[in-house]
């Protein structure tokens, strides 16, 4: 590996590939766009890479594989677990400053369906804990068709 992760085409025909350097994307990024767009390829694509080099991966996919075991009513209940897994993170994690690569890297298909139905408050505390743990080196993604829901 040499230090980078492919994210994919760019260019004409999509022919020069474009590379995100491991030591700068220690912060967050938010993939939108319309269904099929290729949101969830994309977030596929950087999780891969981050995996292959060696950065630990943690993938939510509401709408995939485990959407029969979690029902989309319960998305207040994921938003609490997920804010409690990050504010757990937060106060475990040493701080690391500019680490050469994210130490780990978590991914959120399909956020919105994450926060409906979820108090103001508890969108609030959970972008205030996001924007903290980059300091932790940790780096999250939210993939959405309506990045703009809960702002």
């Amino acid at each position: 590996m040499d230090g980078r992760v492919f994210v994919g085409g760019g260019g004409e025909g999509y022919a020069v590939q474009q590379y995100l350097s491991l030591k700068y994307p220690n912060r967050h990024g938010l993939v939108a766009g319309a269904t099929g767009t290729g949101k969830t390829i994309t977030l596929q694509i950087l999780a891969e890479g981050f995996s292959a080099a060696g950065v630990p991966v943690f993938l939510s996919d509401v709408k995939g594989d485990l959407s029969g075991m979690v029902h989309l009513g319960s998305s207040g209940l994921y938003a609490t677990f997920l804010l409690w897994l990050l504010s757990e993170l937060f106060e475990e994690l040493p701080e690391v400053g500019g680490p050469e690569k994210p130490k780990p890297v978590f991914f959120f298909d399909e956020a919105h369906l994450l926060f409906d139905e979820v108090s103001k408050a508890l969108v609030d505390k959970i972008e205030q804990v996001v924007r903290l743990i980059c300091s932790k080196g940790v780096e999250i993604y939210f993939c959405s068709e309506k990045p703009c829901q809960h702002s």
